[in-house]
């Protein structure tokens, strides 16, 4: 049983100066469901043979000892770059494309520039609307 155990714990490599985040194992009266259980993230000052990790505190001076069990490597969260994109690109490429070739500048279709025709009542007036 401790053979099959042993297989599932997988070895990670920490390294002095990595940014790990720490396992929170402490008893939780109320805990939040969807509460992360890892805080931190804190800086590898030392790996020792046996396991034990030490970390420097947010202060950077104080250093403590954990399992290495309890540690995960910190990834930084993924920031897009602010990128412009021009959507009407595409599509004036397309229009442009389906035009046909002429000695004049591009002309936008016609449909483009004409206004959407509105449908008349059918006697020429106005129609007002009917409630039951």
């Amino acid at each position: 049983m401790k053979k099959w155990h042993d297989q599932l714990i997988s070895n990670k490599e920490l390294r002095n100066g990595q940014r790990v985040l720490l396992y929170d194992s402490r008893l939780h009266i109320f805990p939040g469901k969807l509460k992360s259980r890892w805080i931190g993230h804190f800086i590898i000052h030392q790996v020792h043979l046996n396991g034990v990790v030490e970390l420097l505190n947010s202060n950077g001076i104080d250093t403590f000892r954990v399992n290495g069990h309890r540690l995960k490597p910190f990834i930084e969260p993924f920031k897009p770059e602010k990128e412009e994109i021009n959507l009407l690109e595409r599509y004036c490429k397309k229009i442009e494309e389906a035009a046909p070739n002429s000695s004049e500048p591009s002309q936008a279709p016609p449909f483009v520039d004409q206004p959407l025709p509105h449908p008349e009542p059918p006697t020429g007036e106005t129609a007002e609307p009917s409630f039951p």
